[in-house]
C-alpha cells in the first residue's frame, strides 16, 4: 500500500470520527430536548392540578371586568382584567397614550406571565423596567378590585 493509500485511509478514518461525533452530539441534543419537553409537560400537569385544586377551593376573584392604573415610563398605563369563572381570563392594556411603543411592546410580555400565574406577580422585562412595573402595578390594582368585590 502506497502513500496515497495510507493518506486515503487516514482521511476516511477522520471523516468517520467526525461523523460519529456529530451523531453523538445530535443524540445528546435530542435527549436534552426530550428532557426539557418532559419537564415542561410535568410542570403543566402540576399547574393544571394546582388550578383545579384552587377552583375547588374558594377563589379570590369575583367575575367581572376591572380596571387599574399605574405610572409607566411615559405616563399612566391602564390595564383591564377580565375575570371569568373566578380566574383571570384576560389582561389587556387599554390605555398607554404617552408610553414609548418599543418599551410598551417589550413590557407587554409580563401579561403572559401574570395569566399563567393567575396573579399580578411577574418578573419585570429587562430594558423596559418602568413600563413593566406600570403594567404590573395597574394589574395589581385591577385584581385588588376583583378581590374586594368577592
Amino acid at each position: 500500500m502506497g502513500t496515497f493509500g495510507i493518506k486515503l485511509l487516514n482521511l476516511l478514518m477522520a471523516v468517520a470520527v467526525i461523523l460519529g461525533y456529530n451523531v453523538t452530539l445530535r443524540n445528546r441534543e435530542q435527549t436534552e430536548t426530550i428532557a426539557e419537553l418532559e419537564f415542561e409537560l410535568e410542570n403543566q400537569k402540576f399547574l393544571t392540578s394546582q388550578n383545579q385544586e384552587q377552583g375547588e377551593t374558594e377563589s379570590k376573584y369575583q367575575d367581572g371586568v376591572y380596571e387599574g392604573q399605574a405610572e409607566g415610563f411615559g405616563g399612566m398605563i391602564a390595564v383591564q382584567a377580565v375575570i371569568e369563572n373566578n380566574m383571570i381570563a384576560e389582561l389587556n392594556i387599554v390605555s398607554a397614550e404617552h408610553e414609548d411603543e418599543a418599551y410598551l411592546k417589550a413590557a407587554a410580555a409580563v401579561i403572559d406571565s401574570m395569566l399563567e400565574a393567575q396573579s399580578a406577580e411577574a418578573d419585570i422585562v429587562s430594558g423596559a423596567t418602568f413600563s413593566s412595573n406600570g403594567i404590573i402595578h395597574a394589574a395589581e390594582e385591577a385584581l385588588r378590585k376583583a378581590e374586594e368585590a368577592k
